[in-house]
């Protein structure tokens, strides 16, 4: 066969094989429906009333979408889907008269399904609207998913099958000019590439979905949970060990799907337990140990799944008898989908370490339980409807060591009671420091960028200045601070207070803008606090005063539900 025959021949080959991939490349399923989903989650006969919204937030990058589709049970009412960023989404919900977003469904339809392809990476809201013209509300149906991106998986086989023409070209040329037959091993090298790039087309979205996103699988085997409330239920259940120090009972390898509150439930026992290397899930939780007085408890490498649409729940609540002192080790678990992950009462001498915390509305919640450990924690807070508290750490024990922990999406809140003994160090939020200064003086922090959330406790002559704290809970604190100057800071985007004053005398805040927050600014018991020049900005509170001498008026008040709010004893 001639040369030119067989660049014919390749080039007819490539471009046959190039349409089966894009045809049948994608799996498909029984329906023709896109098949690749990390998750598929269904909403069905739900109420959506006029002006009503329900909304669903996901984490991307453009290498993935979002397959959304929708049914108004009422011919008559259609429904609006716009995609907004969390900063428009805040705007949003916040009745700002502006905000961007991503037009997908006009409402005209009663029912639509489409995918929207992420244009960059950051936490995307995808939100159905009822603005029907009559007033009316529907009940109406939804499903959503998060499926492959097919525009981005396009992108590399193209540039491959140029890649093998103009490679073609070469060869060609440089045997050409040498006057040689082109070795037919070339040929099987393409063919090789060819069917390299089909398996491209009908497998790759999902490998590297599925690399991306570490997909844990839900349980599917329904089991029945642990209730264990007496020494003899260990028995009963045939969990190894006698409950002593020397041989505790174990509960390990297990899976555990439950229609019951918990996976596993222990309650009143003065047992010595490990838990380990299980994969729990349960209707309110995974792990719920109740009136324990034991001095001896490991949680140790589980895997805890809660709801799979919104937080619900606690991933493990540990509650001991009268504060009984002795081991409680919690390390190396994952939380995914609760709205607590772990909620440590009334148990001191507590360490909760190496563990991750997906999607959860509070990561890890100290209460009662002086001297607990929280160290090299991973936590991601997920927003959600139903709930005012949104901390990843929420400390109200003291004398806990905070250390080294990665807290995504919000930030630490401690209690005032106890600032004057807490140690706070190395901990990162949204991938900046987090900082904690306690009995200085002379601070002075300018233009920097490296702070995601800051603590100043009996500081005096502090001076901030061209600061951006955003998209934090409690953002800046200052508690028992003197003398000092704040100004030109952008505190925006703030789940709850932005800006927080307590026990302060002598503070100054000029020409900072506060955006966005539920509370811009939050003052109490303090005295001689002036801000001046400063905008608050689609707030849904301003500033709020509480038995303080605070000057506030010299300030711009724009689009906020409450300017300003005093409380007075």
């Amino acid at each position: 066969m001639k040369s030119q025959q067989k660049l014919v021949l390749i080039l007819i080959s490539i471009i046959i094989c190039f349409l089966i991939a894009c045809y049948f490349g994608k799996p498909q399923n029984k329906n023709g429906e896109s098949d690749i989903h990390s998750s598929v989650n269904g909403y069905y006969g739900s109420t959506l009333e006029y002006k009503g919204y329900f909304y669903h937030s996901f984490t991307l990058d453009q290498k993935f979408g979002i397959d959304w589709y929708f049914k108004s049970h009422n011919p008559d009412i259609s429904i609006k889907v716009v995609v907004m960023t969390k900063s428009n989404y805040q705007k949003f919900i916040l009745n700002s008269s502006y905000f961007d977003y991503y037009l997908v469904s006009d409402g005209t339809y009663t029912q639509e399904k489409g995918h929207f392809g992420v244009p960059y990476k950051g936490d995307w809201y995808l939100v159905f609207l009822n603005d029907d013209p009559d007033m009316e509300s529907t009940k109406f149906d939804r499903t959503i998913g998060i499926s492959a991106n097919p525009n981005t998986f396009f992108i590399f086989p193209i540039l491959l099958i140029l890649s093998i023409f103009i490679g073609i070209g070469i060869i060609s040329l440089i045997y050409k000019s040498k006057q040689r037959k082109v070795p037919d091993g070339i040929y099987s090298i393409l063919c090789v590439i060819i069917v390299l790039s089909i398996f491209y087309f009908s497998y790759g979205p999902q490998l590297i979905q599925n690399f991306f996103y570490q997909i844990i699988d839900y349980p599917t085997n329904k089991t029945e949970g642990i209730w264990i409330n007496s020494h003899d239920d260990y028995e009963r259940y045939g969990i190894p060990g006698s409950g002593t120090a020397e041989d505790p009972f174990i509960i390990e390898n297990l899976t555990i799907l439950t229609s019951s509150s918990y996976a596993i439930n222990i309650d009143y026992t003065s047992d010595y337990i490990v838990i380990r290397d299980n994969i729990l899930n349960g209707a309110h939780g995974a792990i719920n140990i109740y009136s324990l007085n034991s001095s001896y408890i490991k949680i140790i490498n589980n895997t805890c799944i809660g709801s799979k649409s919104i937080p619900i729940g606690h991933g493990m609540e540990l509650h001991t008898h009268n504060k009984c002192l002795g081991t409680r080790i919690i390390s190396n678990n994952t939380f995914i989908n609760y709205r607590e992950g772990i909620y440590i009462f009334n148990s001191p001498n507590s360490i909760i370490e190496n563990n991750i915390l997906k999607n959860v509305q509070i990561g890890i919640e100290i209460s009662y339980s002086e001297e607990t450990a929280i160290l090299n924690n991973k936590i991601r807070f997920k927003e959600s409807d139903g709930y005012d508290i949104y901390d990843a750490l929420r400390i109200t024990s003291a004398n806990c060591h905070i250390e080294n922990n990665t807290l995504i999406g919000s930030g630490l809140y401690l209690s005032n009671s106890i600032l004057n003994n807490i140690t706070v160090e190395n901990n990162k939020v949204n991938g900046k420091k987090l900082a904690f200064f306690r009995d200085l003086n002379n601070i002075n922090i300018t233009d920097s960028d490296i702070y995601g959330q800051i603590f100043f406790v009996n500081c005096n002559n502090i001076t901030l200045k061209k600061l951006n704290l955003n998209n934090v809970n409690y953002a800046l604190n200052l508690f028992n601070c003197n003398e000092s100057r704040v100004s030109d800071i952008e505190l925006n985007n703030n789940l709850n207070r932005a800006f927080q004053l307590l026990y302060c005398t002598n503070i100054n805040v000029t020409d900072c803008e506060l955006k966005y927050n539920i509370e811009g600014a939050y003052v109490y018991e303090s005295n001689m606090i002036d801000f001046n020049n400063n905008l608050f900005n689609n707030n849904k509170y301003g500033i709020s005063i509480y038995f303080s001498n605070c000057s506030y008026t010299s300030n711009y008040f724009i689009n906020n539900t409450i300017k300003w709010r005093i409380f007075t004893r």
